[in-house]
């Protein structure tokens, strides 16, 4: 009997657990807020309609991020998928749009990358191919320098690819000021807006649709001139 997958693509969620989570990033009571983030990344993976698989610290394999990671891609490889994209849990601006875009781009046979704001990646797609070719194990990962080395290991192989938009990631309390609070059901708002160090004003930008939080000032203006 064939038992190859009915989908060429399945979505790795490539995560930790909340209590993993919070000893590697520090945020004040952090974990409401990695159990509200790994449950929202479950909800718009499953809105694609493809097979997801999540896999925590429990289920990864290896003695650093890039073996883990490598290993991650393999598994699904092996279970007989085409196209792997990868996702974490920690950029809340991550959209069922964007993820339709990445399985666009890998049906026509060409490599995704979601850029982080801060050199990283939030999403990377690839076709089997383009896995092998791409010097994975030996990229610079968790550094401000992988989006740059992983798109020179992508032209150096002659792979085609796709960038998605630039979007924020959560290392610290600090990128919640860069976050599109639009985007993002109220019950994660409210968690991550609780976290922030300060009281906040909300102001929106309608050309750039998007929500930025700044500190409220508490101001003496003293008479007027």
């Amino acid at each position: 009997m064939d038992q190859r997958p009915i989908h060429h693509t399945a979505i790795l969620i490539f995560a930790r657990t909340a209590e993993a989570e919070i000893k590697e990033k520090k945020f004040p009571d952090g974990i409401p807020l990695f159990q509200a983030l790994n449950e929202r990344v479950r909800n718009v993976v499953a809105k694609t309609g493809l097979p997801y698989y999540f896999v925590d610290e429990s289920l990864q394999q290896g003695d650093s991020f890039s073996l883990r990671f490598f290993s991650a891609f393999q598994s699904l490889f092996r279970l007989g998928y085409k196209n792997v994209i990868s996702v974490g849990n920690d950029s809340p601006d991550l959209s069922v749009e964007l993820l339709n875009s990445a399985i666009e781009s890998l049906e026509n046979e060409r490599a995704v990358i979601g850029p982080a704001r801060d050199g990283g990646i939030y999403l990377l797609g690839m076709g089997r191919d383009t896995f092998r070719k791409s010097g994975f194990k030996s990229l610079p990962w968790q550094t401000r320098q992988l989006r740059s080395a992983l798109i020179a290991q992508l032209k150096n192989s002659e792979c085609e690819f796709t960038l998605l938009d630039v979007l924020g990631d959560l290392d610290s309390v600090h990128d919640l000021r860069n976050i599109n609070f639009r985007q993002i059901a109220d019950a994660l708002k409210a968690v991550l807006l609780s976290l922030l160090p300060q009281p906040i004003r909300i102001f929106s930008h309608s050309h750039f649709n998007r929500m930025s939080v700044y500190p409220a000032l508490h101001l003496n203006k003293g008479s007027p001139c």
